[in-house]
């Protein structure tokens, strides 16, 4: 055994004798907090089926104490448990428990972070006409003040629109995207070089190009070479695909129109 197999395997049964002791001791808050620490554990080692067995006993637990909120996170706990499991309908069934509980008792930032889980999970599995519903539901409660996550929102709902082939209006929320970064100081390489594709794929291939040498020489401040390099060679060879396409058409003479 490895000494992280042999960590983990120690911390697992440690969780467990916690839950044991509180049990013993008829400490349902105790049990549960214990419970949620055994099933986060357990879902990351990959021991789902047991993963979910402890997210169901804090549940009970929870539901037995009647903290909403406490509820709500034990709800999203097995929401997790079950999506490591591998069972989609369950654990989007669990997330929207999560988030209805959420909505209940006014928690603006669960809420909206469990639109962005749930629409994930939607998206994954196809479903991109209730992602989209969900994530555009994130946006009004997606705290004002964070840019990362606004632009996550924003960014996803971009995707989904591209997915289903509306790029314009997905370049449109990719331009919101980085709005938000700008506007709150986390403008980015990665995030020019989003906007740089959107641009290409509409066939906008002059701004695809610049915005491309913007994200190269931030990838290059950023201290990110190797995506700098890779950015600045696909530069490269969009102009020798453009010299080709020009000989092509017009002949090596070819200067321009003359007036």
């Amino acid at each position: 055994m490895l000494p992280h197999e042999r960590e983990m395997s120690e911390k697992i049964l440690f969780l467990k004798s916690e839950v044991t002791a509180a049990s013993a001791e008829k400490d349902p808050t105790k049990e549960a907090v214990a419970l949620h620490a055994l099933s986060f554990t357990l879902g990351v080692e990959g021991e789902s089926d047991e993963a979910v067995r402890a997210a169901r006993g804090e549940l009970r637990l929870r539901r037995t104490i009647g903290d909403l909120t406490q509820i709500a996170e034990a709800l999203s706990n097995l929401g997790l448990a079950l999506h490591l499991a591998g069972h989609s309908k369950g654990a989007q069934f669990r997330y929207r428990q999560a988030l209805d509980a959420y909505l209940r008792v006014g928690e603006n930032v669960q809420t909206s972070l469990h639109y962005m889980i749930l629409g994930s999970l939607y998206q994954e599995d196809g479903q991109y006409e209730e992602a989209l519903k969900v994530y555009e539901a994130a946006l009004p409660f997606a705290p004002s003040q964070d840019g990362t996550f606004r632009c996550w929102v924003q960014e996803s709902i971009s995707d989904v629109y591209k997915i289903l082939g509306n790029l314009p209006v997905a370049l449109h929320y990719q331009y919101e995207a980085m709005k938000e970064l700008r506007l709150h100081g986390g403008e980015n390489a990665d995030s020019w070089l989003r906007l740089a594709d959107f641009h290409l794929l509409t066939g906008e291939s002059w701004n695809g190009l610049e915005l491309l040498k913007v994200a190269e020489d931030g990838f290059r401040k950023e201290g990110q070479l190797d995506k700098a390099d890779a950015v600045a060679k696909r530069i490269r060879d969009f102009a020798q695909s453009s010299k080709k396409k020009h000989l092509r058409l017009f002949g090596p003479d070819f200067k321009g129109r003359k007036c």
